[in-house]
């Protein structure tokens, strides 16, 4: 990880003593929250086109499964390595190369004549848009010497929620004009034009640094690290389609071992004295093993409810994709809110548990006035239980990296950013993949349409409610607070 070309003086200097920030900084950042926010849309669009790409290329429930899981999966094999290869050629040219393989990854997705194809381009989208997003916070520390970094990096937070609560309504606008006859293609496409004004922008515009060529990458991790989570994700999203035969047990079971194989060669590779993807020390480290684990459980099913309910909705109750972008939009004002809460309330253990407990609680909620309505649901009636959801979850997503990230060492904390990114991704795939197969098997087994998706939302809901219960034990091995050092195993 390299370091930062500030000096200790710049970064201990008063705002009123610093230098102005030029106009083409503020300009390079426009450049950098374009791509974050693309990719906050990426990750969404599938749930608010999907039962129209499915009537289209003539797919099955597994095919959304992995609109989704493609780009979230190869995100997360990508993030591990995205940040060293730009400390080693530069974060400027990562960033460019990035943003250019992403935008073709979109018109591939965009111009898809078969199923296959999409999902090759959601994974080239996924893979670049790795490289791209790691570089952004580096360059910001470029742009933006001493105290102005602060209100570069807090720009971050309110478009990351723009692109929450903006992205599904362009979506469903997008989908109910169907400009030019597109459909669910129009979702790819409308990434083109600020992709492409974004790369000329930043050849112009973002800050070219010494790239250190004498670092090692480990390609071998990488390859054990992304083989062992495809071969987790794979059957787990064709398994019940397929009948779950026993192959996808054996790539189930190969794709854990895969796993404990990249452990082992992390610990030999960092013994060795090269550098590791993940440092190895990490895995002693309670704080960060108890932030894992809750990542995995929390992220992952709150992830894929999102989408869930979307299709509910759609496939359902028949309702038009702008009207279900307004009805889930609940949840992401929700979590706006909740973030806000959480700032007031502290990073503590503490504030995530209020935060999961009201999570639960709005889950549970949805999950009931569903059940209670019959076949006779109204969707408008659920939003209120919807926005209780979001609250509690930007509420314990507030203080969850800083407690974990907080309890690791200086020398650990890059390795352990990347991992954290990357486990948030993967956890996202995995829970597509297995509450998404809960919810079309129960739905695809009922004799009417709309109780079957209605049982099969309520089972998903059920299961995620169990898994914040889950990660509301697991809090007990974080720190109280963000300020406590780490207790190693």
């Amino acid at each position: 990880m390299t370091t930062s070309p500030l000096t200790d003086s710049a970064v201990a200097a008063p705002p009123s003593s610093a230098p102005p920030i030029p106009r083409s900084s503020w300009l390079a950042l426009v450049v950098i929250l374009v791509a974050e926010m693309l990719d906050g849309l990426d990750a969404l669009i599938t749930s608010i086109g999907g039962p129209a790409l499915l009537a289209d290329l003539d797919g099955g429930p597994a095919l959304l499964q992995w609109t989704a899981a493609a780009y979230t999966l190869s995100m997360a094999s990508g993030l591990l390595i995205g940040g060293r290869l730009g400390d080693m050629f530069g974060k400027r040219r990562l960033f460019l190369i990035g943003m250019i393989g992403f935008t073709l990854g979109s018109l591939l997705s965009a111009c898809a004549p078969v199923a296959w194809v999409l999902i090759l381009g959601r994974v080239l989208q996924g893979l670049l848009g790795a490289l791209m997003l790691p570089q952004g916070m580096g360059m910001i520390r470029t742009l933006f010497p001493g105290d102005h970094a602060a209100k570069a990096f807090g720009l971050f937070g309110p478009m990351m929620m723009v692109a929450g609560i903006g992205g599904p309504i362009l979506a469903g606008v997008l989908m109910d004009l169907d400009p030019f006859g597109l459909s669910w293609r129009s979702l790819f496409a409308v990434n083109v034009i600020p992709c492409v004004l974004a790369i000329v922008a930043g050849l112009r515009l973002l800050p070219r640094e010494s790239s250190t060529r004498s670092l090692s990458l480990d390609w071998t991790g990488a390859v054990l690290s992304a083989a062992g989570m495809a071969a987790i994700v794979y059957p787990l999203v064709e398994g019940r389609e397929l009948g779950w035969p026993a192959w996808t047990l054996i790539v189930l079971a190969g794709g854990i071992a895969l796993l404990g194989v990249f452990l082992v060669q992390q610990r030999r590779r960092s013994r060795a004295g090269r550098d590791a993807l993940v440092e190895p020390s990490l895995f002693r480290n309670r704080t960060f093993l108890a932030g894992l684990a809750i990542m995995l459980v929390f992220f992952g099913g709150t992830g894929a409810i999102g989408m869930i309910t979307a299709l509910f909705l759609q496939m359902g109750l028949g309702m038009s994709p702008l009207l279900t972008s307004i009805v889930t939009i609940s949840e992401a004002l929700g979590m706006m809110l909740g973030m806000a809460a959480a700032a007031k309330l502290g990073g503590t253990r503490r504030t995530m548990a209020i935060g999961m407990v009201i999570a639960a609680l709005g889950q549970l909620l949805t999950l009931l006035g569903i059940a209670a309505q019959g076949t006779a649901v109204d969707a408008w009636l659920l939003t209120p239980m919807m926005l209780i959801a979001g609250i509690g979850i930007g509420i314990a997503m507030g203080p969850t990296f800083s407690i974990i990230i907080t309890g690791v060492s200086d020398a650990e904390a890059g390795s352990a950013s990347g991992a954290l990114t990357s486990v948030q991704q993967i956890s996202t795939a995995l829970g597509v993949s297995t509450l998404g197969s809960l919810f079309f098997a129960i739905a695809s087994g009922a004799a009417s349409p709309v109780l079957g998706f209605a049982h099969g939302l309520e089972a998903a809901l059920a299961v995620n409610v169990v898994l914040i219960l889950l990660s509301i034990g697991l809090l007990r091995f974080l720190p109280q607070r963000a300020a406590e050092d780490a207790e190693e195993l």
